[in-house]
């Protein structure tokens, strides 16, 4: 007798023992047969493995199970490294331009643009005519305010008049055969024979020569001509653009004689002794200068004194945007020297090229 028996396990795993119960205990069984159905058995791991490559690295990785993985998908996360760069240029001017390749692939951050200024400087000089009670603006160089700063003043004039001799004694008086247009702070007489002793006083008036020679501002005492050729330092005297100006001598102590002035012959201007009219001048010379203060915006105030032409130099600091102003008596040219600073003023940068200001600084 013989029968057919089927036994089915499902879910079978490794090593495991299937039992088995044949009818018939006492005899084997005869024509055997296994069949094995396979079972695919899958897992998913969304996180089976991570970790950072750079370019041309690889990475091996065992998978489990017998059969090819399925459903099998990558995730890239990308990550960044940075690198802190400096970039500098020196000397631009307005409109200059360089260039510089950005390391990396993405747009850098974190820019941040730095600028520092930078002068450059020049002799330069301004100049100008100042009068009592005027002022000047002061066109300096530049937009800082300047460096070593000396202003040079000169003024005055040289004036000669007579050649020949006229004999005084206690007092005469001369009109200027040329008024002077600023302050008169010299005369120098000639004489072609001179006292041993005795005083005179000088005086200066803005009038036509008349018969009191003491009228008028007294300039000088105690003045004795005991040479050939005297020359007086008188108190700054201006004819304030008068059209006539007289000078007197007049006897402060007596002389021991008669001194003899050299004069002209002829003209129009006059010399009068002791009350007589003569249609002469006086041969003297007499130097006009300015004695006066000049004073700038900023604060700077320094005195000048010129006289013949002469000029006189001080160091004399101003700020730009600065007037000068004349105080005193007397007409002067001036002449700043001065070093001009012109510094960075107003930068601003393209970074990308595109035409538009990527940063900027007022000032």
């Amino acid at each position: 007798n013989t029968e057919r028996d089927t036994k089915q396990v499902i879910g079978a795993t490794d090593s495991q023992l299937i039992p088995l119960s044949v009818a018939g205990d006492n005899l084997e069984p005869r024509n055997p047969e296994v069949t094995f159905t396979g079972v695919e058995q899958t897992t998913t791991d969304a996180g089976l493995f991570s970790t950072t490559l750079s370019d041309g690295e690889t990475i091996d990785y065992n998978i489990d199970g017998n059969q090819p993985a399925t459903n099998v998908s990558t995730t890239f996360i990308g990550k960044s490294t940075s690198n802190r760069r400096t970039v500098s240029a020196s000397n631009l001017e307005s409109g200059d331009s360089f260039s510089y390749s950005v390391d990396g692939n993405t747009l850098a951050n974190d820019v941040s643009v730095t600028f520092k200024g930078d002068s450059s400087l020049k002799s330069a000089s301004d100049s100008g005519t100042l009068s009592t009670g005027g002022s000047d603006s002061l066109n300096l160089e530049g937009n800082l305010n300047p460096s070593n700063e000396q202003l040079t003043v000169s003024g005055g004039d040289s004036y000669s008049q007579g050649e020949h001799t006229y004999v005084a004694g206690n007092k005469w008086s001369s009109e200027l055969k040329r008024v002077p247009n600023s302050a008169i702070t010299e005369i120098t007489f000639h004489m072609e024979e001179y006292s041993s002793g005795g005083s005179y006083e000088i005086y200066l008036t803005r009038e036509g020569v008349d018969e009191d020679h003491t009228e008028g501002t007294l300039v000088a005492s105690g003045v004795s001509f005991n040479k050939r050729t005297k020359t007086v330092d008188i108190e700054t005297w201006d004819p304030k653009n008068s059209d006539n100006v007289t000078l007197s001598v007049k006897k402060d102590k007596s002389p021991d004689h008669d001194i003899h002035f050299e004069r002209s012959g002829g003209g129009a201007q006059s010399f009068v002794y002791d009350g007589y009219t003569y249609d002469s001048y006086i041969h003297i010379d007499y130097k006009t200068g300015a004695d006066v203060t000049i004073s700038a915006d900023s604060g700077t105030s320094k005195s000048f004194f010129v006289e013949g032409g002469g000029s006189q130099t001080k160091s004399f600091p101003v700020a730009l945007g600065d007037s000068i102003s004349v105080s005193g008596a007397g007409a002067v040219d001036y002449s700043l020297d001065y070093t001009a600073r012109t510094g960075t003023e107003n930068p601003s940068i393209d970074i990308n090229g595109d035409g538009s200001t990527d940063a900027s600084y007022s000032g």
